[in-house]
């Protein structure tokens, strides 16, 4: 898939990864993979990935962020990203952010899912690549 960064199209970042032939899809508006065969389903725990100028973009809404902890970085595609989880607009978040270059920053937010060792979006991340 390819994200864009917010009326920016030029700015945009390749993520490459391998998901379950059932049980996924992608739901290229909302620009995440969903837990769920159909991607509108409502609900469904999801992959949902941004692109900003730089990291602190992310933080905008920080204040609004019920329950924010800091958690541990995470190695995802060769490039550590810094986590944090936090509840926001009812759903629980476990977000990663990394600056990729000097003017692209990428969120991989989970909504709504775990990601333990050995569940299908550890795996998901652990397979993603980036160009």
């Amino acid at each position: 898939m390819e994200v864009t960064q917010f009326a920016k199209d030029d700015v945009k970042v390749k993520i490459m990864t391998k998901i379950p032939v059932s049980g996924w899809s992608y739901d290229e508006g909302k620009r995440c993979l969903v837990e769920n065969d159909d991607p509108t389903a409502f609900g469904a725990g999801a992959i949902q990935f941004k692109v900003r100028e730089n990291v602190e973009k992310f933080d905008f809404y920080k204040d609004d962020f019920e329950n924010y902890q800091d958690m541990e970085d995470r190695v995802i595609g060769g490039i550590t990203f810094r986590g944090r989880t936090y509840r926001n607009i009812g759903y629980d978040w476990i977000q990663y952010i990394a600056q990729l270059d000097d003017g692209c920053a990428l969120s991989i937010g989970l909504r709504n899912m775990d990601c333990v060792p050995g569940t299908m979006p550890d795996i998901i991340l652990n397979n993603m690549t980036f160009q």
